[in-house]
């Protein structure tokens, strides 16, 4: 068998990283050394299944490179983790609503309302702290070079972080960024950036993290594992292809427009803008189409208009027309 280098950023692995049971303490390691919580245990709650990633040719098109793994920790808090290769408009908006999400989605729940036996049964007691964790391979902030931000609910004026009666934070956000510097990390921090981003090897990184690549390793993948990895490989490869065609032939067309549109108006300035705005004019309309059509073979497979929605960025009445 041929060695092969994946990164962990490939959906497949990153999920049997960190949504595997008997991987629990490199889950744990991780959710120390990103937001600090001395974890005892975790239970996962969308376990990985190599089944769960067996799909259709079709379908493999459509595979996006954010993978959520949702982990519900022995206090009753919930952490999820979320991995974003491509730029992806209202990120931040779609991070803090999936946070939010997951906090309201514990309220009554019988069994955390009792997690404490100094809380009286109140169905607001269920509601306990959400840690979200994105990994972002992409310059999420451009205003700084941190590659490591954590934000909370903050009174500004006066410096106090809101938190419950344990002393947490009710809601944490993280993202760490790997297209930032590595020497602005600290602690176990900068062994994860160079595993996540090169899936680079250290001597000195701690225990759970040298299993981690040893789980993400090609050899030691299945058989099934081995060829789902590949045809991802080939899915993700095809829409990249796909997208480049898309952009090549509408910054083609633009030009053809631009350089019609400048010559009717027989002067060097109109040249100059026909050009500027058929480029632009040519370059919406291939990725547009591009959009159209993947809608269109979402749509037949059956997919829900919100979710084609997420990965297309069509609007909702747009998908509607074409459905």
């Amino acid at each position: 068998m041929r060695k092969r280098e994946i990164l962990p950023s490939n959906d497949l692995l990153f999920k049997k990283l960190f949504a595997s049971p008997k991987n629990r303490h490199i889950l744990i390691g991780f959710i120390h050394d990103m937001i600090g919580l001395n974890v005892v245990d975790v239970i996962i709650e969308n376990p990985y299944n190599i089944r769960t990633f067996k799909v259709t040719e079709d379908q493999q098109e459509f595979l996006e490179t954010e993978v959520d793994v949702l982990a519900r920790l022995d206090d009753g808090s919930l952490v999820t983790i979320e991995l974003q290769v491509r730029r992806e408009a209202h990120f931040i908006e779609r991070s803090l609503h999936y946070l939010s999400e997951k906090y309201v989605s514990n309220y009554a729940r019988r069994d955390l309302e009792k997690l404490k036996d100094d809380i009286k049964e109140d169905k607001y007691g269920s509601l306990r702290p959400v840690y979200g964790i994105n990994i972002v391979y992409f310059d999420l902030f451009k205003e700084d070079d941190k590659a490591y931000h954590r934000f909370t609910m903050y009174d500004v004026k006066n410096k106090i972080e809101l938190k419950n009666e344990d002393g947490l934070p009710l809601l944490s956000v993280v993202y760490f960024d790997l297209t930032k510097p590595r020497d602005t990390l600290e602690g176990e921090m900068p062994y994860w950036y160079d595993y996540l981003k090169s899936n680079k090897k250290v001597k000195e990184a701690p225990e759970y993290l040298q299993d981690a690549y040893k789980v993400t390793s090609y050899e030691n993948l299945e058989m099934e594992e081995r060829e789902m990895l590949d045809a991802v490989e080939r899915a993700r490869s095809k829409l990249d292809a796909q997208m480049l065609y898309a952009e090549e032939e509408g910054r083609k067309r633009g030009e053809r427009e631009g350089l019609e549109q400048g010559l009717e108006q027989g002067l060097e300035q109109g040249l100059e803008q026909g050009l500027e705005q058929g480029l632009e004019r040519g370059l919406e309309r291939g990725i547009k189409q591009t959009k159209i059509d993947t809608a269109k073979k979402m749509l037949k497979m059956g997919m829900k208009v919100e979710e084609i929605h997420a990965v297309t960025d069509l609007s909702v009445e747009e998908i509607e027309k074409l459905k």
